[in-house]
């Protein structure tokens, strides 16, 4: 099977914020880049992460659940503060941190992934209280919420070597899912996938900045059980929308996300869910509609 990019655009288009969605069976919170630390190795603000996640969570006490699509803390060189900061953060509001044991009814949980700044100074296993781990494919992980089977991919491997030590990954630009991780993920897939009416994937890196071979191999797995897929990432710190078609007439679309530590981006997405299928997106501060390609 093949994979062929129909469209992009940069900038999401919407036409008015919905406060009420009455066919809606449920709806999700949807961030990225949350940065919370002190200081990075780039040159953007990383100390406003605790008062941005207290709003976020403030306005999503309604959504069924968060994702956080990576760098949700900065700073790890000297250990995990910024995360335990951030854990007891959520727990004050009544939610819990995913690390692939501790899922409860009574918390709003949030399934988080990992990003390369907080691998920049730290071993991925080094996160496994915060973030899923599977020893040699990375953080990988599935969850199902009704009829949709939510899959978190690992692509903070190197294009080159498909290395993903600190030292490796502190400097790269290109990246790769190794086959070793898709093997992993498409079983997950298939542990899982039964009575689903759709997949959501979500990472951190985005599909432009990982390998061509490596992007194909992994649309063409999640396109082959005959859902709609629906990708959400960050990295890129930029609104941008794409759509792949695999040659089964299945398609992918895939949403970039802006950073929420970026002043002049936005808050939080939600994302509303019916039957199974993505309905709309309300994008704030900029709301999201575009349900003739959706």
């Amino acid at each position: 099977m093949s994979v062929q990019k129909l469209f992009s655009f940069g900038e999401f288009e919407g036409d008015g914020v919905f406060d009420f969605c009455p066919d809606t069976d449920y709806k999700f919170c949807v961030f990225s880049d949350l940065h919370h630390g002190y200081v990075n190795y780039n040159v953007f603000r990383c100390d406003q992460g605790l008062a941005r996640l207290t709003r976020i969570l403030n306005e999503s006490k309604d959504c069924d659940f968060l994702l956080s699509l990576g760098d949700f803390a900065d700073n790890l060189l000297n250990g995990v503060k910024p995360y335990e900061e951030l854990y007891a953060l959520l727990d004050s509001h009544g939610a819990r941190l995913f690390n692939g044991n501790n899922a409860t009814r009574d918390k709003q949980m949030v399934y988080n992934v990992v990003g390369n700044h907080e691998i920049a100074y730290l071993e991925k296993e080094m996160l496994r209280d915060y973030i899923p781990y599977v020893e040699g494919a990375g953080n990988v992980y599935a969850f199902r919420h009704r009829d949709t089977l939510f899959v978190a991919y690992d692509a903070l491997f190197t294009a080159d070597e498909e290395n993903d030590s600190p030292t490796h990954i502190r400097p790269c630009q290109h990246y790769a899912i190794p086959a070793k991780t898709i093997d992993s993920l498409k079983k997950l897939i298939e542990e899982n996938v039964d009575g689903c009416k759709s997949i959501v994937a979500f990472t951190h890196i985005c599909l432009k900045s990982i390998k061509e071979s490596a992007k194909q191999a992994w649309l063409e797995t999640l396109l082959a059980y005959g859902l709609p897929v629906y990708i959400f990432e960050g990295h890129a710190h930029r609104e941008n929308y794409q759509l792949f078609l695999g040659d089964n007439g299945n398609s992918a679309h895939v949403f970039t996300l802006p950073a929420v530590c970026d002043d002049d981006t936005y808050n939080r997405y939600e994302v509303f869910m019916r039957d199974g299928k993505l309905l709309r997106i309300n994008a704030f501060e900029k709301p999201f509609n575009k349900e003739n390609i959706l």
